[in-house]
């Protein structure tokens, strides 16, 4: 029982200082957030912080590997599983994420400045890692349903399949990064409502994926 209370409370510790962790990186940028800033905020000792993580670095990994693997239980949940052509699955796919991330503009700031660490901190093999450890299957599904697509003459033919999806992890990925940087700030700039700005945005991308004769005009 006394070890049983003891896991819990390293457990709650921990959560204690992702959560305290997470509020500093979205609000204050991960570059600028320092353990000192993450151990007031968890009101822990630096000794306390350092049994759990080696830097803030581990700590930010730890977020992104939560929220990549919530993305992947929604993917299973609200879009491989549903029937339609390979371009209204791709479709499904991109909505889905985007209506989550503009529901939870936190989620795309962190995500944000993840991205911002990886590139001037991380090497490629870091992120891949979790990555695969994630989102594997959504790459899997993904490529499935373009090659279906091409099949069934909803999706273009003349780019190969590994390629279409790597543009469009590539574009949610560029989205997500203006979304988590600039959000409510674009509806000023563009004098439009962000949701519909980005849910265009989606259609445009979405209706290059067809075939000339079946885009949208």
């Amino acid at each position: 029982m006394v070890k049983s209370g003891y896991v819990r409370h390293r457990q709650n510790q921990r959560e204690q200082i992702i959560e305290a962790a997470e509020d500093l990186f979205v609000s204050k940028g991960i570059i600028e957030v320092t353990i000192l800033d993450i151990t007031k905020a968890a009101r822990i000792t630096r000794p306390t912080f350092y049994k759990y993580f080696c830097g803030k670095e581990e700590t930010a990994i730890e977020i992104f590997k939560s929220i990549t693997k919530g993305w992947a239980e929604r993917g299973l949940a609200e879009v491989w599983n549903r029937e339609g052509s390979g371009h209204e699955i791709i479709e499904l796919f991109i909505s889905s994420l985007f209506k989550h991330l503009l529901k939870n503009p936190r989620e795309a700031r962190f995500v944000a400045e993840f991205n911002y660490l990886y590139g001037k901190n991380f090497s490629g093999e870091e992120v891949q890692n979790i990555l695969r450890e994630n989102l594997a299957e959504e790459e899997v599904f993904l490529l499935e349903r373009i090659i279906a697509g091409q099949a069934d003459g909803s999706v273009r033919k003349d780019i190969s399949p590994e390629a279409i999806r790597a543009a469009v992890f590539n574009f949610a990925a560029g989205l997500n990064g203006r979304l988590g940087v600039l959000g409510p700030k674009l509806e000023s700039e563009y004098h439009i409502n962000v949701d519909e700005l980005f849910m265009q945005v989606c259609r445009i991308f979405l209706d290059g994926l067809k075939p000339c004769n079946s885009r949208a005009l």
